[in-house]
């Protein structure tokens, strides 16, 4: 399993599409509200400052759920979208005019009548060509660039050793990604870039803040990938990207899947539902539970099979 998702994580796989395509949803937060990282929504709403949702923010948890189930579904006809969404069928002619409008969204082929005949439905699909997506998955000893379609299909791929160095490292990131984008210039737009990083990491700021395994300290990743691209960044720890993507993109059956413990032999993650955990990768890394095997294997005579891991 790679450890970076194609498409930036945002909050949910869908976020992406609805900023891409022009949605435009104002939320007024207090100062203290904005300063927060996006891991407090868990925690109870302030109920003395809150306002209703209005009719853009139930225009784009819409546009999210018909956009959901094209890309789960496609080819996928609006009647069947409608009983799979319980949207009606004016709220779906609305949402797929504007989504088509916008090329987020294609017709293409023609679908079976119904018994009692009659027009064929056309099915819709996403438009594959309308985002190129960038992932980055940074790790100890290799860094991994990726290019992906609008439906999450690998395009190009590229490696090459990770440096030391942090600034000069993601300016060539930065001219790696301009080449691809070059190269692969039948995209209607590049949407953005989301970004891996082997330790703790600051959402809100952009930063890599330190790591067990890479010499990079309060390091402002978004702001230098994004002054070296012009694209949007997002960057989250590596092994939660790894939860994520398995849930959203693995061949797996998680649909009805409400917490996901995932562990790997470099770290894990938690992600429980409406929730993210921060990784652990700290104190469960290769690297840690080397280091107490030495001092296991110091204080006794004792083979590192016999051991104990914990």
């Amino acid at each position: 399993m790679q450890r970076f998702l194609l498409l930036p994580y945002v909050h949910d796989p869908i976020d992406l599409h609805m900023k891409s395509c022009g949605e435009r949803v104002s939320v007024q937060l207090s100062n203290n509200q904005a300063n927060h990282s996006r891991h407090n929504f868990t925690r109870k709403p302030n109920l003395e400052n809150v306002t209703a949702a209005g009719h853009d923010m139930l225009r784009l948890v819409n546009r999210r759920i018909l956009l959901s189930i094209v890309s789960d579904r496609q080819p996928i006809s609006r009647a069947e979208i409608a009983k799979i969404s319980g949207l009606n069928k004016a709220t779906i002619s609305t949402i797929t005019t504007e989504l088509l409008k916008d090329r987020c969204i294609i017709e293409k082929g023609s679908g079976r009548t119904t018994p009692i005949g009659g027009k064929p439905p056309t099915p819709l699909r996403l438009n594959a060509q309308r985002f190129g997506l960038f992932g980055v998955d940074i790790r100890a000893d290799e860094t991994i660039i990726a290019l992906g379609d609008f439906n999450n299909r690998l395009i190009a791929r590229l490696s090459f050793e990770t440096g030391n160095d942090a600034n000069s490292f993601l300016a060539k990131i930065g001219k790696e990604i301009t080449k691809l984008r070059a190269k692969h210039d039948d995209f209607i737009e590049f949407a953005g870039i989301g970004i891996s990083l082997p330790g703790l990491v600051d959402n809100h700021s952009g930063k890599f803040l330190i790591s067990v395994v890479l010499p990079w300290r309060d390091v402002p990743v978004v702001q230098l990938v994004e002054k070296a691209t012009g694209l949007s960044v997002v960057i989250d720890n590596s092994a939660r990207c790894a939860a994520l993507a398995e849930m959203w993109h693995s061949k797996a059956q998680y649909t009805h899947l409400r917490n996901l413990l995932y562990v790997s032999v470099r770290g894990c993650a938690v992600v429980p539902e409406n929730a993210n955990l921060p990784c652990v990768d700290s104190w469960s890394s290769s690297n840690r539970v080397i280091r107490r095997q030495r001092r296991l294997c110091a204080r006794r005579p004792a083979t590192l099979a016999s051991a104990s891991l914990v």
